[in-house]
């Protein structure tokens, strides 16, 4: 999910227009309801002969959807071209997490490019103008021990550490479960990274983690076992997908059949599958 702030209020979307003033045609219509004056996105910014990218740099999937990207683009016979949208804080640790607000988030995708890599698709945290495509990248969360011959939470003695990145689905998840669960049979320590909770779990200040599964196979070179790092997926309460995509404007309607198209072909040649291997990631579930 990237983090973002809450709803827009009137006042900083005027900022904004007077920020873009010029840069757009005189309003025709506005929604009656709508956050933001549709005028600021009727404006069609997608060139011809060429794609242009806002690739979310603080993702540790960075140069892998570049390439996808690259991949894509040329399905459709175009050139890409990439803007890296990189923020002043410090990215997140193995994550795909952008730290910038709608506000930003609105300016790239009017200002710099035609869509966004890496843009997690999620319908409850998605600005009405903003239109995902299918995903490219589905991602999972999974249950990780280090050398312990766990395989299920349900192994675990009582009151065991497990940890979760604060703020993630999987942490949210457990969060519920452990409230349901009654007597709290075990304990929850959140993280604010996955890099830090990789850590714990190596050295023994946890007994299991809810992991990211990309985040355990970049941080061990593709191979979780040879570091000491154990993955099941048999969790005892369900736990959302982390599904990646590309962002483009609702008026984009054409370019986003377009990219839809040239997904659904690169999945189904192993296009994606192969990328996948290249940047040391698992493979999709089931395979």
């Amino acid at each position: 999910m990237m983090k973002r702030s809450g709803s827009t209020a009137w006042s900083r979307v005027l900022t904004i227009a007077c920020l873009l003033a010029g840069a757009f045609p005189a309003s025709i219509s506005l929604a009656q309801d709508a956050p933001v004056p549709r005028e600021f996105f009727d404006a069609r910014r997608h060139s011809g002969d060429r794609i242009r990218y806002c690739l979310n740099m603080s993702s540790a999937l960075a140069e892998f959807d570049r390439e996808v990207g690259r991949q894509v683009a040329g399905a459709l016979f175009l050139e890409s071209e990439f803007f890296e949208v990189k923020v002043p804080s410090t990215p997140y640790p193995l994550d795909y997490r952008i730290d910038i607000t709608d506000d930003d988030l609105f300016i790239f995708m009017n200002k710099r490019c035609d869509a966004f890599l890496g843009f997690s698709i999620s319908p409850d945290d998605t600005p009405e103008w903003v239109t995902p495509t299918r995903p490219y990248h589905s991602t999972r969360f999974r249950l990780a021990f280090a050398k312990t011959g766990a395989k299920s939470l349900a192994d675990l003695p009582p009151a065991s550490p497990v940890g979760a990145v604060m703020g993630s689905s999987a942490d949210a998840a457990y969060r519920i479960w452990l409230s349901n669960a009654g007597s709290l049979p075990l304990r929850r320590l959140p993280y604010p990274d996955n890099q830090l909770l990789i850590e714990r779990l190596r050295d023994g200040s946890l007994a299991a983690a809810l992991l990211w599964e990309p985040a355990v196979y970049l941080a061990t070179g593709g191979k979780p076992e040879a570091a000491g790092l154990f993955l099941f997926g048999d969790i005892p309460f369900p736990v959302g997908s982390v599904d990646l995509g590309i962002a483009v404007r609702p008026n984009e309607a054409f370019l986003r059949t377009q990219l839809d198209s040239a997904i659904e072909s690169l999945v189904k040649d192993g296009t994606i599958e192969k990328l996948k291997a290249k940047f040391g990631l698992p493979a999709s579930s089931g395979k």
